[in-house]
């Protein structure tokens, strides 16, 4: 018997010899691809700020008004940071840092860092004792706090310029080589930051115990989330500003 030759294909084609594309398929396939990019984009993502990012609750009122700002009213209402780790931060920068003594954290403001000077007084030009704003000098120059600080106008009496005195009035009993003041002036020592919180008026911190090995920051506050908001809002919200 004569064996004939037979060409076998998977796909059917026009006179023309091209093969038709079903373009409902096309578009599922394309939009199918889409759907797994973005989802492997978003794992990625997802990995890349959880490995990160430390989240955490922030309790006490000592960095209102910036976080917790309603404490006096409502102190269950506490607002969510997120933690930089691989960030020690700037001066200026709000950072998380742990306390040698008791294995507790705290969140406050860094103000300074080694080998800085660092001064801390009442604001020489008010004239009004409820408006007393402290004036801070680090490196001899006033440093210009760009976010809003708490003090107790009906005193004019700041708790952090209370625990400054007291904290170098005792370093003035250590023997001379063992001080860091030099006369008003704290000398930061190498290696070690100094911080305060954003409420001056209720806030143990640097000014009560001096500067802190760098070595306890945990890490710097990339993002802020405000109680009764949520990470996806404060995201939308940032795209938004971009956008704009």
């Amino acid at each position: 018997m004569k064996k004939k030759n037979i060409k076998v294909t998977s796909s059917a084609k026009s006179r023309s010899g091209h093969i038709h594309h079903n373009p409902v398929q096309k578009v599922v396939k394309d939009l199918l691809n889409a759907v797994l990019l973005v989802v492997f984009l978003s794992s990625i993502a997802l990995m890349y700020f959880s490995y990160t990012y430390i989240e955490t609750y922030v309790s006490g009122p000592s960095m209102m008004p910036t976080l917790n700002a309603n404490y006096n009213e409502e102190p269950d209402n506490m607002d969510t940071v997120y933690i930089n780790r691989f960030k020690e931060g700037e001066r200026g920068d709000i950072i998380v840092s742990r306390l040698a003594e008791d294995n507790k954290y705290v969140i406050k403001r860094l103000i300074a860092v080694g080998g800085d000077s660092l001064r801390i007084e009442l604001n020489a030009e008010s004239t009004n004792p409820a408006e007393d704003y402290l004036s801070i000098y680090v490196n001899d120059e006033l440093v210009q706090e760009n976010y809003d600080i708490y003090t107790d106008y009906e005193t004019g009496i700041s708790q952090t310029l209370l625990n400054w005195e007291a904290y170098r009035l005792l370093d003035l009993e250590k023997p001379v080589n063992e001080r860091l003041f030099d006369g008003f002036t704290l000398n930061i020592p190498e290696g070690h930051v100094f911080y305060l919180g954003d409420n001056r008026d209720n806030s143990t911190d640097c000014s009560s115990y001096g500067p802190v090995s760098e070595d306890h920051v945990v890490g710097k506050v990339d993002i802020v989330v405000e109680y009764g908001s949520s990470l996806q809002e404060y995201f939308w919200d940032e795209i938004l500003e971009l956008v704009d």
